[in-house]
């Protein structure tokens, strides 16, 4: 049984050898045909245009996997990463800055408009910016 299944992963590998593979703009598709159409299609009774949406997601999903265009579709994706990756930093810093809440304060500097992070019950304390050396005076 095992020699059957290796035999499969290596016709697969040889099938896939050539074509492009899954990426970031693959993983993107995925999760929205998943999460996004079909919840909605739970709670919009069914509605045709939103049917042929969720072939159309899942044809170019497949399409993208099997594409032997492997420049073409780099190139897709890092036009996708080009808007995906500020947005990704964006998140995963409120997720950290909600995370260092109890242990920290944020405060903008007035000159420069930089953000800095002191720590939090210290009283009124003067803060300088690293970047312009501006001082002024915050309670943490």
């Amino acid at each position: 049984m095992k020699n059957f299944f290796n035999k499969i992963a290596f016709a697969f590998q040889r099938f896939m050898y050539g074509r492009y593979g899954l990426d970031q703009l693959g993983y993107a598709l995925l999760i929205f045909y998943s999460l996004v159409l079909i919840m909605a299609n739970l709670f919009l009774k069914r509605p045709i245009w939103l049917d042929y949406l969720l072939m159309i997601v899942l044809i170019l999903f497949y399409f993208r996997i099997f594409s032997k265009n492997v420049y073409r579709r780099s190139k897709e994706n890092a036009y996708f990463m080009r808007f995906y990756n500020p947005l990704k930093n964006f998140i995963r810093k409120k997720r950290t800055r909600i995370k260092k809440m109890k242990d920290y304060r944020y405060f903008r500097c007035p000159k420069c408009k930089s953000e800095l992070r002191v720590p939090k019950g210290r009283g009124k304390i003067e803060i300088t910016c690293p970047s312009c050396h501006h001082k002024f005076e915050r309670k943490s």
